[in-house]
Order: C-alpha cells, then sequence, then structure tokens
C-alpha cells in the first residue's frame, strides 16, 4: 500500500497534524492535517492520496469545497478540503491513481484562515464527520509508505599492520 504527498514542489511543507491542540483558537483536537506552501499555496495542485476512486465532491460551510476519494487497496476515506473551487476535474466513480490532481488548494469554508490543504483520512465514509478514534493520521501513512533506507555499512577499522621486529637470539 503507497500513500502520497497531497502537494508538491519547493515551498511545500506539513503544517498542523491530527489531533493538534496548540493553536490558541483551537478547543478541540484538529481533526486532520493540513499541508501548504510557504508562500503562494493557493491555487496549487492537490493530488490524490492513493489509488482509488472519487466517492463525492461536496460543499460544507465549514470546510469548503471538498473532494472525498476511496482508495482501492484499503478501503480507507479521504477528504480534501478548502479547495479553491469545485473540484472539475472529478466526476463521482471516476477511478483514479495516487497522484492524479484531485483539486486546487484554496481558502473556502469558514474554518479556514489562509490558503491551505486539509486532508482527513478514516475507514469511515464521511471522514469529517467520523469520530475523533476514527480518524488516521496521514503523516503516518504517508510517513510508513515512503522507502526505508539501507543503513551505511560501516567499514571496519583496521590498523595498518605493522612489522614486527625480529625476535633476539638470546
Amino acid at each position: 500500500m503507497t500513500y502520497h504527498e497531497p502537494i508538491k514542489g519547493a515551498g511545500a511543507e506539513r503544517r498542523d497534524e491530527l489531533g493538534n491542540f496548540n493553536k490558541a483558537y483551537r478547543t478541540k483536537p484538529h481533526r486532520g492535517s493540513d499541508w501548504g506552501f510557504k508562500t503562494g499555496s493557493e491555487g496549487k495542485p492537490v493530488y490524490a492520496v492513493a489509488d482509488g476512486l472519487v466517492a463525492k465532491v461536496l460543499w460544507s460551510d465549514v470546510l469548503g469545497h471538498c473532494i472525498i476519494t476511496k482508495n482501492s487497496h484499503d478501503k480507507v476515506y479521504t477528504i480534501f478540503a478548502h479547495l479553491k473551487e469545485a473540484p472539475t476535474l472529478a466526476r463521482m466513480d471516476r477511478v483514479i491513481g495516487g497522484e492524479t490532481v484531485v483539486g486546487l488548494i484554496g481558502n473556502t469554508g469558514s474554518a479556514s484562515a489562509g490558503a491551505h490543504l486539509h486532508a482527513a483520512a478514516s475507514t469511515e465514509q464521511l471522514p469529517h464527520l467520523a469520530a475523533v478514534d476514527k480518524l488516521l493520521d496521514l503523516f503516518k501513512l504517508i510517513d510508513a509508505s515512503k522507502p526505508k533506507t539501507a543503513p551505511v555499512a560501516k567499514t571496519p577499522t583496521t590498523k595498518p599492520a605493522t612489522k614486527k621486529a625480529p625476535a633476539k637470539k638470546a
């Protein structure tokens, strides 16, 4: 099972994580993961995180323009929220490959405080309505999919051979 980062390019960064309470304005745990760019996030492409299909395109007063995808390999649903506009590239039941563009980063919905991508994953069909204990950490799913780098083999340290002096005869 392979998961991919939903945004790519210079300046792309992970921001707020699932369950975070560290924001002064937050009274409940963050119900997803956020991504953005250091500058100029709005309008940048959002990519599917896995192979699957488009399950739903919707508007939410809180999350703005959204698309929900269903992964083909593990039946996990992922919602991509605060999109710039209703995803025109997506239609219901359209098969998508991992890294297919599913929308553009935006600033829609009352919960958005600037252009960024909010994404949440769950085995529930509507991840944004799932109980907190049913949400999956996308950062961890993506990190677990990254190729593992083999440890660097250490070169044995050997001391240079020293010539032994011939033994003296007594």
